[in-house]
């Protein structure tokens, strides 16, 4: 049997975010006459990029931000975030030790709405950079490539690396933290599992719900893609 794939979100899945960006947004569109909440945020935004998250806020006001107004508040919400990550970042619980277990038995990969320097430094700062067979970031594929061609791309090329020496990759598994990347991380034969404390409503969009990751293994993960079909 081949190894199987398993795509991982950074955001809320692997690495602890919501808060701070939820605060950097929120001061950022502040600033430009847009108020939003928990639940607007966890329903429109969370998982998008910071770009991704202003242009959306900004569509469907009265406010009419041009060019310049949406880089502007991009530029705020992300030094806000800059400054948050720098006091520290905090992995999900049981993140870390799952992803090295996964990585000893799958083709692991990682997908995050983030730019790479971010995303690499806090992977290298867990430890966890070698674990990680590719991983996907805002910046890959040019500015108008969306969340869902980036999930794609990542897929495309665990599913290219198992093929190659293995054969074609029996299954396919995607734990998302956040309602968009439930959305985007689904493709033909994607088993999407919301996982952690994503609103039931969020979670519904998904083929199930794993409460943490914590002493999560391989086999009951496997065992539940089995059981979602």
């Amino acid at each position: 049997m081949t190894r199987p794939v398993f795509l991982l979100e950074f955001h809320d899945l692997l690495v602890d975010t919501r808060a701070a960006r939820f605060a950097a947004l929120r001061e950022a569109l502040q600033h430009e006459g847009i108020a939003i909440d928990d639940d607007v945020y966890d329903a429109r935004f969370a998982g998008l990029s910071i770009a991704d998250a202003v242009r959306a806020a900004a569509q469907g006001t009265a406010l009419e931000l041009d060019e310049t107004g949406l880089d502007l508040a991009t530029m705020r919400a992300t030094a806000a975030q800059m400054a948050a990550a720098s006091r520290g970042i905090t992995l999900m619980p049981g993140a870390a030790e799952f992803v090295r277990n996964a990585a000893s038995r799958a083709v692991v990969g990682l997908v995050a709405a983030t730019s790479r320097t971010e995303a690499m430094h806090v992977v290298e700062l867990a430890g966890l950079a070698d674990q990680f067979s590719h991983i996907g970031c805002e910046d890959d594929g040019g500015a108008h490539t969306t969340l869902a061609e980036r999930w794609q791309g990542v897929r495309r090329r665990l599913v290219a690396r198992v093929s190659a020496s293995e054969g074609n990759a029996a299954v396919m598994i995607a734990l998302c933290g956040t309602g968009a990347g439930i959305d985007a991380a689904k493709g033909p034969g994607v088993r999407v599992f919301a996982t952690g404390a994503v609103a039931a409503s969020i979670a519904f969009r998904s083929d199930g719900w794993i409460p943490t990751l914590e002493r999560l293994t391989v086999s009951e993960l496997l065992a539940l893609e089995a059981h979602s079909e």
